[in-house]
């Protein structure tokens, strides 16, 4: 997994609550994108959830990604939750030179592990499992990379492709459309076509995810400190909703298809991508270990499957490390309410955040203080109870303001 999308980040945080569950143990977190903060980012949602235990490894094949390092693909400015949840948020890692590569990591994890127990949920590129396929024997074990998965894996799950329509794009597959991994469509091509036959290979595609919307509770259902509900905030507003494409292949992984209300494909064969565009296509043929997700029986099996991964995005951690990962730090000037007095008018509505007029002031720009009645009249600030210098005042401005702004 890693950062590249929000739903990675969704992914993630479901994966570490199916820990605090117990329903799956989380082995280990191996960054496929190249963005540099992305470990940051899974080691702030460890860290949250109390899982520190929980190995991160990221990608670092330099001749694979533009510009010829790593941390320099997709521009951060895409990523917009990145920042704020790497370097806000108490956690060991900050970024992709703190961590071992993707392919140490999967070898010592997987070789340490009882023999076809392992289930992998490939929620973006293909590019890790390509190097780990292709790794040679080493101080963890004396198998190359295909035996070593042929030995230790169960299944592997993937988020990729598309099942419905002939040599479709889609973007994992595909490399992340070229900005990410250039090598990425022929990394896939490589995987699927050299996956060991007797490990399982079921295939979530896109049309799959793209039904499911999760993420509208959040914004209420946990605490400002959460750092999967600031990712959600800072990309898709309160409120907001994503297409749920790599938690609905993680929560696939463990729970499997059935408990999820999703079906398999009977159609044999295999999955054929293209090595220069990533585009697949099912091939019908003899049966093999590879199929695909269909919709389940029941025709509410997207808001079924919605409803599930909202619950467990809602879920608190079950041993939070007790150190302040539960609240962000600030940013470099903030305000802390202790020094304020109230001065505001009477009347703040319950709408979206606006329960309260001190709202205006809790340090948390998702929350906010609306007058109940109406956009004119009502106004709100604070008095400050000792001296205090004021260095610089931020407003950010609501996302329903443009005509307030353009008329001022």
């Amino acid at each position: 997994g890693g950062c590249r999308d929000l739903d990675d980040v969704c992914a993630v945080c479901i994966a570490n609550v199916l820990h605090d569950r117990g329903e799956a143990e989380l082995l280990a977190v191996v960054v496929n994108t190249t963005p540099l903060h992305c470990p940051g980012v899974v080691s702030a949602i460890n860290h949250y959830f109390g899982h520190d235990d929980v190995p991160i490894g990221s990608f670092k094949d330099a001749s694979s990604t533009p510009g010829g390092m790593p941390g320099l693909g997709i521009p951060s400015d895409r990523l917009p939750y990145v920042d704020a949840v790497a370097t806000r948020w108490a956690a060991p890692v900050h970024n992709a030179t703190q961590v071992p590569d993707a392919i140490e990591v999967y070898r010592r994890v997987l070789s340490s592990q009882p023999d076809h127990s392992v289930t992998i949920s490939s929620i973006g590129l293909s590019s890790n499992l390509k190097g780990l396929l292709t790794s040679e024997a080493d101080e963890h074990s004396p198998l190359n990379g295909h035996d070593l998965v042929a030995k230790k894996v169960k299944m592997l799950a993937v988020m990729g492709g598309r099942y419905t329509e002939p040599m479709a794009v889609e973007c994992n597959l595909a490399g992340g459309g070229g900005d990410d991994h250039k090598t990425g469509a022929a990394d896939s091509a490589y995987v699927y076509s050299h996956w060991p036959p007797t490990v399982r290979l079921l295939f979530d595609g896109f049309n799959m995810g793209a039904a499911v919307h999760t993420g509208a509770p959040l914004g209420d259902c946990t605490p400002i400190g959460n750092p999967c509900r600031q990712a959600f905030l800072d990309t898709v507003g309160y409120g907001g909703t994503r297409d749920s494409f790599d938690p609905l292949t993680t929560l696939i992984a463990v729970r499997g298809l059935e408990a999820v209300g999703m079906s398999e494909s009977t159609i044999d064969g295999t999955n054929f991508v293209n090595g220069t565009t990533g585009a697949n296509h099912w091939v019908p043929g003899p049966k093999s270990n590879q199929s695909y997700v269909l919709p389940g029986p029941k025709s509410t099996w997207a808001t079924d499957a919605r409803d599930m991964m909202d619950a467990l995005l809602c879920q608190p951690p079950k041993q939070p490390p007790g150190d302040g990962a539960e609240r962000p730090q600030p940013y470099p000037i903030t305000s802390t309410w202790g020094k304020f007095s109230e001065l505001a008018m009477s009347g703040a509505t319950a709408a979206a955040g606006g329960s309260h007029d001190r709202s205006a002031f809790d340090d948390d720009i998702y929350t906010y203080y609306q007058y109940a009645g109406g956009p004119d009249g009502a106004w709100t600030a604070v008095e400050l109870r000792d001296e205090e210098e004021v260095v610089f005042i931020e407003f950010y401005a609501r996302a329903d303001s443009r005509e307030f702004l353009n008329r001022t």
